[in-house]
């Protein structure tokens, strides 16, 4: 609850949803961007501007929160990867989701061999 004036004022549905919307978006680029082990939830809290204390208003446990934001990124790739494989040959399309792969994981494109297939691939695919 919020003090507005010296009255307590509740805080609304919408708003209460768009917060926990906002830690599980932020929660989700530094998981993936540092690693599970190297996030804290006051890092977590500090970047939605909420304090510590208001994590458990929203999510029972880290746990919880982990979850979602792991389904969140996993929602998001592959709505890239439906929208970057859409009307391609299959040879193509399983090229664009390991180049995919590839840029998620910062790995230059020269030093991995798989990031073009062989000619024989798309040909036995046609």
């Amino acid at each position: 609850m919020r003090v507005f004036l010296g009255i307590a004022v509740k805080k609304s549905r919408t708003v209460t949803q768009a917060t926990r919307a906002s830690i599980v978006a932020n929660a989700s680029v530094m998981i993936l961007k540092k690693g599970l082990a190297s996030v804290g939830m006051r890092e977590v809290m500090a970047a939605s501007h909420l304090t510590q204390g208001g994590f458990y208003r929203h999510f029972a446990s880290k746990g919880e929160l982990v979850a979602e934001a792991y389904q969140l990124a996993l929602d998001h790739l592959f709505e890239m990867i439906e929208r970057e494989t859409k009307d391609k040959p299959a040879a193509k399309a399983l090229s664009t989701v390991i180049n995919i792969y590839l840029a998620i994981n910062a790995q230059p494109l020269e030093k991995v061999k798989l990031a073009t297939l062989p000619d024989s691939y798309s040909s036995a695919q046609s």
